[in-house]
C-alpha cells in the first residue's frame, strides 16, 4: 500500500472519529480546549503506523532520518524531534487506533 493511500484512509477515519472523541471528552470535562498542533491527528497516526515497518529500532532516529528526511514532502510543517516529543500526541492518537481495530 502506498504511503499517500494509507494517509487518505487514516485521514478519512480521523475526520469521522475526532469530532466524536472531542465531544465525549468535553462532556466528561477532560478536555477544555481544542487547539490544532503542528501535526494533525492523521499525521501522528501515520508516523506511528509506519514506524514498526521501518528498519529503525529507535523512534528518535526514525523521526530524524526517515520522517524529516524521506517523508518530509508528505507533511505541511514538521517540527523538530525536540519540539515534538509527542507529549499528548501518541496517547491521544493510540486511542483511535484501538477503536478502529475493535
Amino acid at each position: 500500500m502506498d504511503t499517500v493511500e494509507l494517509y487518505v484512509i487514516i485521514d478519512d477515519f480521523c475526520k469521522y472519529f475526532t469530532p466524536k472523541l472531542n465531544r465525549l471528552l468535553k462532556n466528561q470535562g477532560s478536555k477544555k480546549r481544542c487547539r490544532a498542533g503542528m501535526l494533525s491527528m492523521s499525521e501522528i497516526i501515520l508516523i506511528l503506523t509506519l514506524f514498526p515497518h521501518s528498519e529503525y529500532k529507535c523512534f528518535k532516529w526514525y523521526y530524524a532520518h526517515k520522517v524529516c528526511g524521506e517523508y518530509s514532502s508528505y507533511f505541511r510543517k514538521l517540527p523538530s524531534y525536540c519540539q515534538v516529543q509527542f507529549k499528548n500526541g501518541p496517547l491521544f492518537a493510540i486511542f483511535p487506533i484501538f477503536f478502529a481495530s475493535a
